[in-house]
């Protein structure tokens, strides 16, 4: 039974995979393999962080439920649409902004 839940698990995630694969191609915002591997590093870095230090790990720390960031990126949405509307928006600016209310977005803490 084990092993046939183990394969039953692998076809599932294969499955996923080629899903995941297939949204990736069709998508219109693409991600470069540098940003890829920044964002699997950060994950893989906060899991070792949450296994390691558990209550105490810097994920738990900030924002255990993501609430808080996911209210301040719908902020920073509206205004950056709206000043696109208004054709105000340059590349520079809008990077700035999202710097000023995003800072904390940077890699965590390597697990150590």
């Amino acid at each position: 039974k084990r092993i046939f839940d183990s394969l039953m698990a692998l076809s599932k995630l294969k499955r996923w995979q080629t899903f995941i694969g297939t949204l990736n191609r069709r998508s219109r915002y693409t991600l470069t393999r540098a940003t890829i591997d920044r964002y699997n590093g950060a994950a893989v870095a906060s899991a070792m962080d949450l296994l390691i230090k558990q209550k105490e790990s810097a994920t738990q720390e900030l924002d255990p439920t993501g609430h808080e960031v996911l209210q301040r990126t719908m902020t920073l949405r509206r205004r950056l649409r709206l000043l696109k509307r208004r054709d105000r928006l340059e590349p520079s600016a809008a990077r700035k902004m999202i710097e000023e209310v995003l800072p904390d977005l940077a890699l965590p803490p390597a697990a150590a």
